[in-house]
């Protein structure tokens, strides 16, 4: 779709974090990368002269030009992507081929100009700030000040030189001379004294736009000399590289040269305050060659408060062993930003910090942008006092040594904020024990529950974290499952039997799975090693989507070249360009006879692209109909958000079982000017669910949808005179814009939500409430297989952002008010007001039968 697109750029673009604080997004009139561009990578380290020639008529390219990226080329000036991607797809040495997309900044503006205290390296409370909640620098100062042997490269804007905070601070290459035209040391680049311009491919690295001089000042401003302010690393040089134009943007391709650069040229750590939704693969390969020059990468997780779990946004949710995802904190501990339990490493500083800026001057920030450098600069301190250490125990020492707050519980894998000066004093005794009985537990077609025994840290203790990376037995090399996406879990104490869901897997295929415990310190255990086989499911209906199938008709979706699962073509909304405002466009699939099949479910490969706008209308809904079209039920709503290519399953439980079934995809978009990229579906299928693994860890719905229309899903059953206000929680991954609110004390004011279970078991029941909220004695009522359970919980603004658990009960599978259900009562409750928010069932052990198993933690 379409390259040319307003902040944010959707999947075509990386941003740089400029949303402003308490400000909408505008429109943005900046340029393509280029139009009709192309960028692939030939299998093989290098791309001969012979070997542009035969892809140019082979493929009927335009001008093609190589990068220095060993085997990406990039082909301009295509006139029909979709054929173009197509055929490369298709060359048996092409390893990949994909639109090239560009890359934008992500700062937010300045709030407080007069805020003139660096909270962030030492909170004495100034501001409403909570004392200690800061990186503590000044105790990390007194081990280490930093080292001028760690390169750290500002892969950004560029940056002021000549700022007085910044100046003798610059990385200057000592094997070349000044302005004599000449590439001295030979690396491919001419008087590339302080870093190089990508963008503009050559050596002025000044500033292009204020970011890069306020991301350099945060990691690495001068520091103890009587001027300006001070940063964690004294001592590091900075190599400046930038990538963005004047608009704001950058290309993939310039932003992966630069990180290639940075590793040649002897950088030990990257800091890259960008991002972008859609799933890079220039981006990828890039820094998989930095962990091969054991380069460390810190990378902002973006500002758009979404759950990268959910909404992963690109470099920061890449799960590279040498990349950290940094997610933000305020002065007050609590989390600010785009956040991620699985998929983010630990939260920075990052709302309203004060630094080094743009003009020669000095004032605060906010955005993750800012706490991306501050662990750029803490690394840098760590490695100048333990140079052996690798990108992996670095990354995990910071992890490890994060100070834990419960403001930022289950936002980053962590859970905490980072702590310099316990990275530099964390003593080193050794590894954990390996892993000793891993094994695969009740195997379904899409997913299986991992079993195996915690191991011990030396010194008997627990160990910090487990990694674990699956990829199918066909790719999983080393290398194959280092690049597969990780998944997360705290160890418990040595010896417990440890439990966990890996879902969403392909049918009827065979899959290696690598699992190891780390320390605080940053010591890997080896990995243990699993191979196991998903069995074939039963299916009435699977469609890669490379050609138009019969069952389909399309009003508005074209089967086009792009991004795709699988092969080189994928349903779209709107090829090429962007959806229009007012656009309807639905592909409408069927019959389908799903009677032989006991528990249905529909797979999808879905990439979706609307706006960080919760005012807005525009959304894709997912339909089914049982009479061949006469009446249609929603099965799943995607609005508000964005996400890469991900499977997406959806029960069909509730459908009545029928020879004229019928699925509906529609993109709806509201009447105003505000437009995005739309969707990509690909390989879709109607399978057997039963006897399979849940299809999800933990069901939850809100009360009020994302554009104010009051939720008349079947989950929901409201009773008395509920008003809407937009004082929603903030609770992990919750979206929307308001919740239901009441007097508290309203007789017969109840909220009800029951909804539907994927299986017998044991749930955990969580609730919250929306700011709005201060009243006590709020009834909740929870209704299980045994019976009733009635808590008294008070409702204050202050909590609005946590999960509040109820308990754990058993509940049966369905959709059964009795056996399954949350009930809030108003009437019991004293105070001003109470709201209606959003509930969590986390299923904590399910009834598989005899496979039945005692621990239950999912991911999705």
């Amino acid at each position: 779709m379409q390259t040319n697109l307003r902040i944010p750029l959707w999947g075509v673009c990386i941003t740089l974090l400029m949303l402003a604080l308490g400000c909408g997004i505008g429109p943005n009139t900046a340029r393509a990368a280029s139009s009709g561009e192309v960028i692939f990578r030939v299998a093989g380290s290098e791309v001969t002269k012979l070997d542009l020639d035969h892809f140019q008529r082979t493929h009927r390219l335009g001008s093609v030009r190589r990068l220095r990226m060993p085997g990406a080329v990039i082909v301009a000036h295509t006139s029909d992507i979709s054929a173009t991607l197509a055929s490369l797809k298709a060359d048996p040495d092409v390893e990949w081929a994909t639109i090239h997309r560009r890359v934008e900044l992500a700062d937010t503006l300045p709030n407080d100009p007069l805020f003139a205290n660096q909270w962030q390296l030492r909170n004495t409370g100034q501001s409403g700030g909570t004392p200690g909640a800061d990186i503590r620098a000044p105790a990390a100062w007194d081990l280490t000040t930093g080292s001028a042997s760690v390169i750290l490269a500002i892969i950004d804007t560029g940056t002021e030189l000549t700022h007085p905070d910044l100046a003798g601070r610059i990385w200057v290459n000592a094997g070349e001379i000044p302005a004599n035209g000449i590439d001295d040391d030979g690396n491919g680049f001419v008087d590339d004294v302080n870093g190089w311009n990508f963008y503009a491919e050559n050596n002025n690295v000044g500033p292009v736009l204020g970011h890069g001089t306020n991301v350099a000042g945060l990691a690495g401003a001068a520091s103890n000399n009587g001027i300006g302010v001070a940063s964690p690393n004294w001592n590091s040089p900075l190599m400046i590289l930038s990538c963005f134009a004047p608009e704001g943007f950058a290309t993939e391709a310039d932003l992966a040269e630069a990180i290639v650069y940075a590793c040649n040229n002897g950088a030990r750590i990257i800091n890259g305050s960008w991002g972008t939704p859609g799933y890079s693969l220039v981006l990828r390969d890039a820094i998989a060659y930095a962990r091969e020059k054991g380069v460390f990468l810190s990378i902002a997780a973006g500002n758009f408060h979404f759950d990268t779990d959910a909404h992963p946004y690109y470099p920061a949710c890449f799960g590279f062993d040498n990349l950290l995802g940094v997610s933000g904190s305020t002065n007050r501990d609590e989390w600010i930003f785009n956040y991620g339990r699985a998929t983010l490493g630990l939260s920075a500083p990052a709302s309203g910090v004060y630094f080094a800026r743009y003009p020669s001057t000095y004032g605060t920030g906010s955005g993750t942008s800012y706490a991306a450098p501050l662990v750029a600069g803490v690394g840098g301190l760590v490695l100048a006092r333990e140079p052996l250490l690798d990108p992996l125990q670095l990354k995990y020492r910071l992890m490890g040594t994060a100070d834990l707050v419960p403001g930022l519980s289950e936002r980053s894998v962590s859970g905490g904020r980072l702590n310099a000066h316990a990275a530099l004093s964390i003593s080193d005794l050794g590894p954990p024990e390996p892993v000793q009985d891993l094994s695969a537990d009740s195997i379904g077609p899409s997913g299986t529950i991992l079993r195996w025994s915690a191991p011990p840290d030396t010194g008997g203790g627990p160990a910090a974290f487990y990694q674990l990376k699956i990829a199918p037995a066909t790719d999983a090399t080393t290398e194959a499952l280092q690049q597969a996406y990780p998944v997360w879990k705290r160890p418990s104490q040595p010896g417990t039997t440890e439990w966990l869901l890996i879902p969403n897997l392909e049918p009827g295929t065979t899959y290696r799975v690598a699992l190891r415990a780390l320390d605080s310190a940053g010591n890997a255990a080896p990995f243990a090693y699993a191979t196991f086989a998903t069995p074939a499911a039963a299916t009435v209906f699977d469609d890669p989507c490379d050609t138009t199938a019969s069952a389909w008709i399309a009003n508005g979706f074209e089967l086009a070249g792009g991004d795709a699962h699988s092969g080189a073509l994928s349903w779209q909304d709107s090829p090429g360009v962007q959806y229009t405002s007012g656009t309807v466009a639905m592909l409408t699939g069927g019959p389908f006879d799903v009677r032989p099949l006991v528990r249905p479910r529909l797979s999808f490969y879905l990439q979706h692209f609307f706006p960080n706008r919760f005012a807005e209308g525009d959304r894709l809904e997912v339909e089914a109909s049982p009479d061949g079209g006469a009446t249609w039920q929603r099965l799943r709503r995607f609005r508000a958000s964005l996400s890469p290519l991900r499977r997406i399953t959806l029960p069909l439980d509730e459908v009545p079982a029928s020879p004229n079934l019928f699925i509906r995809f529609r993109v709806i978009a509201d009447a105003n000017q505000f437009v995005d990229d739309g969707v990509y579906l690909d390989d879709i299928r109607i399978s057997e669910g039963a006897n399979d693994v849940p299809y999800t860890e933990e069901v939850m719905v809100e009360t009020v949808d994302f554009f104010g229309e009051v939720t008349t899903a079947p989950e929901c059953h409201y009773t008395g005179n509920w008003a809407q206000d937009p004082g929603k929680s903030s609770a992990p991954r919750l979206e929307g814009g308001a919740a239901l609110v009441v007097a508290a004390g309203t007789s017969e004011a109840t909220a009800r939500f029951t909804p539907f279970l994927p299986t017998d078991g044991i749930f955990r029941v969580y609730v919250t409430h929306g700011y709005a909220a201060n009243a006590t004695n709020v009834t909740w009522t929870v209704h299980h297989d045994g019976g009733s359970s009635t808590f008294l919980r008070n409702q204050q603004s202050g909590d609005a952002h946590r999960w509040h658990l109820l308990g754990e009960f058993v509940m049966r599978y369905g959709r059964d008010p009795a056996r399954g259900s949350v009930e809030l009562n108003a009437g019991t409750a004293s105070g001003v007001q109470v709201t209606a928010d959003a509930v969590r069932f986390e299923l904590v052990q399910p009834f598989l039968g005899p496979s039945s198993v005692s621990h239950w933690e999912g991911y999705e």
